[in-house]
């Protein structure tokens, strides 16, 4: 909360007002479509300006290029308000792989070769 700008709501803050002060519920697909118009991210702008720089510097985040159409990629949850069991949160495990290398060595599917699960 520290990083936060003055004046700033998040989603599920304005969520909570509605509740409690007009009674109104809305769906998670709501509340994610609400958050994608306001296109506003839970990061602090610095730590978001310095991720983007990494990955417009040519890393890929290796996840995201495996399975990019994967939704609730979360790793950390806010367990004061049992926030894994409604899966909002946020990723902490980046694994950044330099772009050019993972693209010509990367082998999807390898987990299923070795007789692993995904």
């Amino acid at each position: 909360y520290v990083a936060r700008r003055e004046g700033e709501l998040r989603v599920s803050e304005l969520w909570e007002l509605a509740k409690v002060m007009m009674g109104a519920t809305w769906t998670e697909e709501e509340m994610r479509a609400l958050a994608e118009r306001a296109g506003v991210s839970k990061s602090s702008p610095p730590c978001l300006k310095w991720f983007e720089e990494v990955l417009q510097g040519g890393m890929v985040d290796s996840f995201t290029e495996f399975w990019p159409l994967v939704e609730s990629r979360f790793t950390c949850w806010d367990q004061y308000k049992n926030k894994r069991y409604t899966n909002q949160g946020a990723r902490i495990d980046y694994i950044l792989v330099d772009g050019e290398w993972f693209h010509q060595h990367a082998v999807r599917g390898a987990s299923q070769l070795y007789g692993t699960s995904e």
